[in-house]
């Protein structure tokens, strides 16, 4: 069964219901992936945090960025979360440790790595055309890389 991804996008300014959505989402999958963990192999467990969780938190985090840090405080603890979960830790473990040891970033910095690699692939044609034809160049010397911006029309 296969559903349409979306976004709840209220509010530009917090995103707050967007995030309560995904977290509702997230942990229900979480408790369900706790309960048969001891019957799951290492790889079938990261399978399925990937598939219902660490999905979630990329869906649409590109429109996270500058939003309040309590936003992104409520996306972090669904990761640590998971990383509790993948990794059969106790709630008294430090998981910053495991997610270092996972190589997940934070979600913060997951954001930001959204935004680069959008920018990248607009700026190379690599992305909907669209999302090229919003950009317009800052300045343009011959020889030098042209950075672009927002165009607003």
């Amino acid at each position: 069964m296969f559903q349409k991804h979306r976004v709840v996008f209220y509010s530009a300014t917090s995103m707050l219901h967007h995030v309560n959505s995904v977290g509702k989402s997230a942990f229900y999958h979480l408790r369900n992936i706790y309960r048969i963990r001891k019957l799951l192999s290492t790889k079938t467990t990261e399978t399925l945090v990937h598939a219902f969780v660490t999905s979630k938190l990329e869906l649409g985090n590109s429109l996270l960025h500058n939003v309040p840090k309590y936003v992104i405080k409520k996306l972090q603890s669904i990761q640590s979360a998971a990383a509790g979960v993948f990794s059969s830790s106790s709630k008294y473990d430090h998981i910053t440790l495991i997610v270092f040891d996972l190589y997940w970033l934070p979600v913060s910095d997951r954001i930001k790595l959204k935004i680069i690699l959008l920018t990248h692939k607009a700026l190379h044609q690599q992305s909907l055309i669209y999302i090229f034809k919003t950009l317009t160049p800052l300045f343009n010397f011959k020889n030098a890389p042209v950075i672009f911006t927002e165009h607003y029309t």
